[in-house]
Protein backbone atom coordinates (compact mmCIF):
# COMPACT_ATOMS: atom_id res chain seq x y z
CA UNK A 1 0.00 0.00 0.00
CA UNK A 2 2.86 2.01 0.59
CA UNK A 3 4.20 1.60 -2.49
CA UNK A 4 1.34 2.31 -4.57
CA UNK A 5 0.88 5.20 -2.48
CA UNK A 6 3.99 6.91 -3.25
CA UNK A 7 4.08 5.99 -7.14
CA UNK A 8 0.70 7.91 -7.29
CA UNK A 9 1.64 10.80 -5.54
CA UNK A 10 4.98 10.95 -7.60
CA UNK A 11 3.40 10.60 -10.77
CA UNK A 12 -0.19 10.87 -10.58
CA UNK A 13 -1.10 7.28 -12.31
CA UNK A 14 -2.17 3.84 -10.85
CA UNK A 15 -0.63 0.60 -13.26
CA UNK A 16 -3.20 -1.64 -14.17
CA UNK A 17 -0.97 -4.27 -12.59
CA UNK A 18 -1.32 -3.30 -9.06
CA UNK A 19 -5.09 -3.94 -8.87
CA UNK A 20 -4.36 -6.98 -11.17
CA UNK A 21 -1.75 -8.19 -8.31
CA UNK A 22 -4.45 -7.94 -5.62
CA UNK A 23 -6.70 -9.88 -7.99
CA UNK A 24 -3.98 -12.32 -8.30
CA UNK A 25 -3.60 -12.37 -4.85
CA UNK A 26 -7.68 -12.72 -4.11
CA UNK A 27 -7.00 -15.73 -6.82
CA UNK A 28 -4.42 -17.17 -4.66
CA UNK A 29 -6.08 -17.02 -1.29
CA UNK A 30 -8.99 -18.95 -2.89
CA UNK A 31 -7.25 -21.60 -3.75
CA UNK A 32 -5.11 -22.12 -0.75
CA UNK A 33 -8.15 -21.88 1.25
CA UNK A 34 -10.21 -24.11 -1.12
CA UNK A 35 -13.29 -21.91 -0.38
CA UNK A 36 -15.55 -19.14 -2.05
CA UNK A 37 -16.78 -16.35 -0.78
CA UNK A 38 -20.11 -15.41 -0.44
CA UNK A 39 -21.46 -12.91 -2.90
CA UNK A 40 -21.88 -10.17 -0.30
CA UNK A 41 -18.13 -10.42 -0.23
CA UNK A 42 -18.51 -8.38 -3.27
CA UNK A 43 -21.04 -5.78 -2.74
CA UNK A 44 -17.97 -3.34 -1.32
CA UNK A 45 -15.61 -3.56 -4.50
CA UNK A 46 -18.43 -3.24 -7.28
CA UNK A 47 -19.63 -0.61 -5.38
CA UNK A 48 -16.37 1.29 -5.26
CA UNK A 49 -16.41 0.56 -8.96
CA UNK A 50 -19.62 2.40 -9.59
CA UNK A 51 -18.80 4.98 -7.31
CA UNK A 52 -14.97 5.85 -8.43
CA UNK A 53 -16.64 5.49 -11.81
CA UNK A 54 -19.11 8.59 -10.48
CA UNK A 55 -16.21 9.83 -9.37
CA UNK A 56 -14.05 9.73 -11.98
CA UNK A 57 -16.82 11.26 -14.29
CA UNK A 58 -16.41 14.47 -12.54
CA UNK A 59 -12.94 14.63 -12.00
CA UNK A 60 -13.19 13.93 -8.26
CA UNK A 61 -11.25 10.97 -8.40
CA UNK A 62 -8.71 8.95 -10.44
CA UNK A 63 -9.58 5.64 -12.52
CA UNK A 64 -6.30 4.06 -11.17
CA UNK A 65 -7.24 5.08 -7.63
CA UNK A 66 -11.11 3.67 -8.39
CA UNK A 67 -10.00 0.28 -9.32
CA UNK A 68 -7.70 -0.14 -6.79
CA UNK A 69 -9.55 0.35 -4.25
CA UNK A 70 -12.11 -2.11 -5.36
CA UNK A 71 -9.35 -4.97 -5.90
CA UNK A 72 -8.16 -3.72 -2.12
CA UNK A 73 -11.71 -4.55 -0.65
CA UNK A 74 -11.47 -8.17 -2.48
CA UNK A 75 -8.41 -8.87 0.19
CA UNK A 76 -10.57 -7.42 3.35
CA UNK A 77 -12.50 -10.37 4.88
CA UNK A 78 -15.83 -9.02 4.72
CA UNK A 79 -17.16 -8.65 8.25
CA UNK A 80 -14.35 -5.99 8.42
CA UNK A 81 -15.61 -3.83 4.66
CA UNK A 82 -17.43 -1.60 6.87
CA UNK A 83 -15.06 -0.57 9.23
CA UNK A 84 -12.26 -0.50 6.13
CA UNK A 85 -14.50 1.85 4.52
CA UNK A 86 -15.04 4.21 7.74
CA UNK A 87 -11.20 4.27 7.99
CA UNK A 88 -10.88 5.12 4.11
CA UNK A 89 -13.41 8.19 4.50
CA UNK A 90 -11.94 9.17 7.38
CA UNK A 91 -8.13 9.37 6.15
CA UNK A 92 -9.71 10.45 2.90
CA UNK A 93 -11.31 13.56 4.75
CA UNK A 94 -8.02 13.89 6.63
CA UNK A 95 -5.48 13.95 4.27
CA UNK A 96 -8.05 15.65 1.19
Amino acid sequence: LLIVSYVDVKTSKIRNYWPLLNLLIFIGILIFTRSLPELTHFIFPVGMIVAGFVLFVFHIMGAGDSKYIASLFLLVPTPYHLLFMEKLLTVTIFVG
